[in-house]
């Protein structure tokens, strides 16, 4: 899917970039308004029982009052959200509907865009709403969001960045910007280490990006979507880069009809809490067969390839097991919260 050559508003351009890499059927989309047309956020994004919500200002005013202006607005909408007002949106034909009891974390986003700004840490919006769910506050410029959603950031991208700016309370965008940038490519190094074979390829990178592309498009559309989004919010994106290469890595080293050679392979990557596998194979026989060793019950998610049907036609399968504990998600939003707030009682 190309982007569009001209984005309708703000909103438009940051929910299609993020959208494009992330892995599974996530729920990002546009809240609806309530109450006399109050909007609670420009765009939501929940993933893991964890709220994403933006506030976006743009325009001349100054920094600080369109800063205000989006707290004051993020703090209104957390009353009315744990008074009993849901939180009702949609994207495309899809509806969503959150009530504040599904939702055990918050991470508020006011996105300041237009004239001089900087990105900024707010502990004390975090003190003031603590009883609202809110676990993490910031105000970020909009080339800084450009840039996340431009790099194919995830959740877990996004809150790597907030991290950063953790560390300084306050930071000039052009700084934050060069750690986006910087964070990516790093990641992308050590992934594209393991795939020597493709490094020769002049057209590698877009080569890689497009194997992504196609994957999350298909985990977007499985029968398991709303399982494969559980874990895909865990994920970072190079963890999705690297589903990506090793899915077309083990197909690749399967002997073809004919010849001598392996009849199977497999790939596998340790990220957080979860277990990355890719298999190919020359049947679904050898699958079976070796279910055994393939399926060994860890957190993560195993994508098959089967060449019953021929290199060209592949039989793609996948198999989710979800964790039982904290997402990876929840464990970095609470190592924000717990940072300003401290440990919750009896942690």
């Amino acid at each position: 899917m190309s982007p569009p050559k001209k984005f309708a508003t703000p909103q438009e351009e940051i929910v299609f970039g993020f959208s494009q890499r992330v892995l599974g059927a996530h729920a990002i989309f546009y809240p609806e308004n309530f109450g006399h047309s109050k909007e609670p956020a420009d765009v939501a994004w929940v993933a893991n029982r964890c709220a994403f919500l933006f506030y976006m200002t743009e325009g001349g005013g100054s920094f600080e009052k369109k800063k205000k202006h989006n707290l004051k607005q993020m703090h209104a909408w957390l009353r009315k959200w744990k008074a009993g007002q849901p939180l009702i949106g949609h994207a495309g034909s899809t509806h969503y509907e959150f009530r504040f009891e599904d939702i055990d974390h918050v991470v508020g986003l006011s996105v300041v865009d237009g004239g001089k700004g900087w990105c900024q840490y707010h502990p004390d919006e975090v003190v003031h709403s603590k009883d609202r769910k809110l676990a993490v506050c910031v105000t970020l410029t909009g080339s800084v969001m450009r840039e996340l959603a431009a790099v194919g950031s995830t959740p877990r991208d996004l809150l790597a960045t907030i991290s950063e700016l953790h560390g300084f309370a306050e930071l000039p965008s052009n700084d934050l910007i060069h750690f986006i940038r910087q964070y990516a490519q790093a990641g992308t190094i050590v992934v594209e280490s393991q795939f020597k074979e493709f490094q020769n390829d002049p057209n590698y990178n877009q080569y890689a990006i497009t194997l992504a592309t196609i994957l999350v498009d298909w985990a977007r559309h499985h029968p398991d979507a709303k399982d494969i989004g559980q874990i895909g919010a865990d994920l970072r994106s190079n963890d999705i880069l690297w589903i990506a290469l090793a899915n077309s890595t083990v197909q690749s080293r399967i002997a073809l009809p004919g010849t001598f050679g392996p009849l199977w392979a497999i790939m596998n990557r340790e990220t957080g809490i979860y277990n990355l596998k890719c298999v190919g194979a020359a049947a679904m026989k050898i699958l079976a067969e070796n279910v055994g060793v393939i399926n060994d019950n860890r957190p993560g998610l195993i994508l098959t390839a089967s060449l019953d049907f021929g290199m060209d036609s592949p039989l793609h399968t996948m198999a989710i097991t979800p964790p039982q504990g904290k997402s990876m998600l929840e464990q970095e939003i609470l190592l924000l919260r717990n940072a300003v707030l401290g440990p919750p009682p009896g942690s």
